[in-house]
């Protein structure tokens, strides 16, 4: 992926994360998965670790949205500190 494809792909990230149809949906998620784990009973080990796996899924999709901002944002740092050491050379 280039520069300008990865700077991209994280402005769309930013977006969606931002995106009150994403937030509402992820804690819906989220809280459903956290509310099961809740009235889940003592000795259903496998149910719960299941649960676990889900919300781990579901922090981990969310944490790849973030890390593509996050790559988005440095490399258009890069861009804008490598144009302005062309500028002083």
């Amino acid at each position: 992926m280039n520069e300008q494809e990865q700077i991209a792909r994280g402005v769309q990230a930013e977006r969606l994360l931002s995106d009150s149809l994403y937030v509402e949906s992820f804690e819906l998620v989220r809280k459903a998965i956290v509310t099961k784990w809740e009235h889940s009973p003592g000795r259903d080990a496998e149910g719960r670790e299941y649960l676990f796996l889900m919300l781990k899924a579901l922090n981990d999709a969310r944490g790849a949205l973030e890390q593509a901002v996050s790559d988005g944002k440095v490399t258009l740092h890069s861009q804008e500190q490598k144009r302005l050491f062309k500028m002083f050379r």
